[in-house]
């Protein structure tokens, strides 16, 4: 996904370079809200060790992990 967003910044440079958003935007929705994370999720929910994993991490951005409740 960096890579898209990557040849994105790349193509604003030229006229009509800003509909290169099409990319990007499809291929982040894509692995988020459809194939990549969900289907992941889906696999390992009965893992006990994934889903407290889960409970303290960020699903996406790498932000630092959260207190376990």
């Amino acid at each position: 996904m960096t890579q898209w967003w990557g040849v994105f910044l790349i193509v604003l440079s030229v006229q009509w370079g800003w509909l290169g958003i099409v990319g990007p935007i499809t291929i982040t929705t894509l692995i988020v809200a459809y194939s990549g994370i969900p289907m992941l999720e889906k696999t390992m929910k009965e893992n006990p060790a994934f889903v407290e994993y889960a409970k303290r991490t960020s699903v996406f951005f790498p932000l630092p992990p959260r207190k376990a409740s």
